[in-house]
């Protein structure tokens, strides 16, 4: 989807009794790339950031890159119907080549 950009997006999944990892890797012949990854969650959960965990309801989400990494809380608007939008936020984690999410 970016080879446009000349980046390469590649995604793998590990199951594990408890939990799931997702780890994110940008490969790019330019060197080291950046990006975004973006976690929606619905107006009813609870979201809270704490160094590298963000905690959403039950879930606790673990973030690691093997080089420095930065998250935020932006507001979002979720369709609920037609024309009915609910405000929410959105966990932001801007990092560059790499990301670990469990």
């Amino acid at each position: 989807g970016y080879t446009a950009l000349g980046v390469v997006h590649e995604r793998a999944w590990e199951c594990h009794e408890q939990a799931v990892t997702v780890t994110d890797q940008l490969i790019s012949r330019g060197g080291r790339t950046t990006g975004t990854a973006r976690f929606h969650f619905h107006p009813d959960v609870a979201v809270a950031l704490s160094g590298q965990t963000a905690t959403a309801g039950p879930l606790h989400l673990t973030l690691r890159s093997p080089h420095p990494f930065r998250t935020q809380l932006v507001p979002y608007d979720m369709a609920d119907g037609f024309n009915r939008l609910r405000p929410a936020l959105c966990l932001e984690v801007f990092f560059t080549q790499q990301l670990e999410t469990r």
